[in-house]
């Protein structure tokens, strides 16, 4: 009996539900979604922003960090910084959680076209 009758049996024989799932592989299909809607507000692609008069793909990341003035900087320190950027894709994750993840544009602190 190879393993994936035995993955795919009815009896599990013991093997956990998500190691059946890593065992068939890596999912090719990811949904694409146009919009989101996370603790009541609404986030959208730019895409689905530019036939929109109201806007809402812009989004900001603080992120507290290490900061350096040159590569030739001794005295870096740590403190917030502030990362702007475009919400371009939103889609499902591949995995169980059943959670969704966006790819956002090139986040840069002087990225200010945020739709």
């Amino acid at each position: 009996m190879g393993v994936q009758c035995e993955l795919n049996g009815e009896d599990n024989n013991g093997v956990s539900e998500n190691l059946r799932w890593l065992a068939a592989g890596p999912s090719m299909a990811v949904p694409l979604y146009r919009s989101y809607l996370f603790n009541g507000v609404k986030f959208n692609t730019k895409a689905e922003d530019d036939a929109r008069t109201v806007q809402n793909s812009g989004v900001y990341l603080l992120a507290h960090t290490m900061q350096v003035a040159s590569a030739k900087d001794k005295n870096p320190i740590v403190s917030n910084m502030g990362f702007y950027g475009v919400i371009q894709e939103i889609w499902a994750k591949t995995n169980r959680s059943g959670g969704r993840v966006s790819r956002t544009d090139k986040l840069t602190k002087s990225h200010l076209s945020i739709g």
